[in-house]
């Protein structure tokens, strides 16, 4: 019962951070709409300097994010519970190690007197309780490493969740500042108007997507890039 109770309260805490980090998505893409509202030009004028890839600004953009963010990310409670506990499993499986090497060898012993000692009952005996002490030691243990990943299965994702958030936020503020990645590929989005109010710019559109996609990080948008590239670099070969 407390168990489930615990993993409960686990469920519920992963849950409260999600929403955080939701809400501060949802308010990234209110501000982009303000923005858009207010008529806010990107700050990037001009034209690419000859030998620089277009990407080079997102890239840019999610650079800074990063080492923006890195400082908070270490100082982070939840990182800092994470390791504390994966510490504690670690610390875990060694002592399960240890307490194994000790049951192997006192059976050793014991199967290395066996053969000469005149009581079977006192050698049955010492064997049941080494078993059964074994036994209990490896449950505990691995009871102990099961709850602690899971409780850093739970802060890992709440700290997914709450980073997730804010770099998205910040990723869509950027990207409308600078350039979207669908402008960079030639794909920009129509204004959407109504009644000859435009509500929402293209360039705002494309900064809430392309601000999710530069929130997420270097990697993944260096790996997004290289296959945008490579892609491109094939089309070209085929239609020559």
């Amino acid at each position: 019962m407390g168990e489930d109770k615990k993993e409960e309260n686990q469920q519920d805490k992963t849950l409260h951070v999600a929403a955080v980090g939701l809400l501060l998505l949802v308010i990234g893409v209110v501000l982009v709409f303000a923005l858009s509202a207010w008529k806010v030009q990107p700050l990037i004028k001009g034209t690419l300097a000859t030998g620089i890839d277009v990407f080079a600004v997102l890239y840019i953009d999610a650079q800074f994010i990063e080492r923006l963010v890195e400082p908070f990310s270490e100082k982070s409670p939840l990182k800092k519970d994470t390791f504390g506990n994966t510490s504690k499993i670690t610390d875990s499986k060694k002592q399960l190690t240890e307490a194994q090497g000790l049951a192997k060898a006192i059976s050793d012993q014991l199967n290395q007197i066996q053969a000469t000692h005149p009581n079977q009952d006192f050698r049955d005996l010492h064997k049941n309780d080494l078993t059964k002490d074994l036994a209990t030691k490896k449950d505990q243990s691995d009871k102990a490493v099961n709850d602690l990943s899971k409780e850093v299965e739970g802060q890992s994702m709440r700290r997914v969740y709450s980073f997730w958030g804010l770099t998205s936020l910040m990723g869509m503020v950027l990207v409308y500042g600078t350039v979207g990645m669908f402008q960079t590929v030639g794909l920009p989005f129509q204004d959407i108007t109504y009644s000859g109010v435009t509500w929402l710019s293209g360039h705002a559109l494309d900064s809430i997507l392309s601000g999710v996609i530069v929130g997420a990080g270097t990697k993944p948008l260096h790996d997004l890039i290289g296959t945008l590239e490579k892609s491109s670099t094939q089309g070209s070969g085929s239609s020559s």
